[in-house]
């Protein structure tokens, strides 16, 4: 309450597993950054975890997994997990 006036507000909330194959603070900046981009597009009240990409399969010869020369990472898919008393 401020000045006697209740405000009510929103919160978005994007959060990134370190991953071993972050080579620096950027990775997983950009994966917490899309990770609130999702929140917000989600809707009110929304809590987002992007989980560490995996890491390419090693048997495989050809290099076709995220971090691949030419290749942007794949994007995980968002764990949605809704805030306490927002009633979603």
């Amino acid at each position: 309450m401020i000045d006697g006036e209740i405000l009510n507000f929103s919160v978005s909330i994007g959060t990134a597993e370190v991953a071993t194959s972050d080579r620096w603070a950027g990775d997983i900046l950009r994966r917490t950054e899309q990770a609130l981009d999702d929140a917000i597009e989600s809707g009110r009240g929304q809590a987002i975890m992007a989980q560490a990409p995996k890491p390419p399969h090693i048997d495989n010869a050809e290099a076709t997994g995220p971090g691949a020369e030419g290749q942007a990472p794949q994007r995980p898919g968002p764990v949605i997990v809704a805030l306490p008393g927002t009633g979603g």
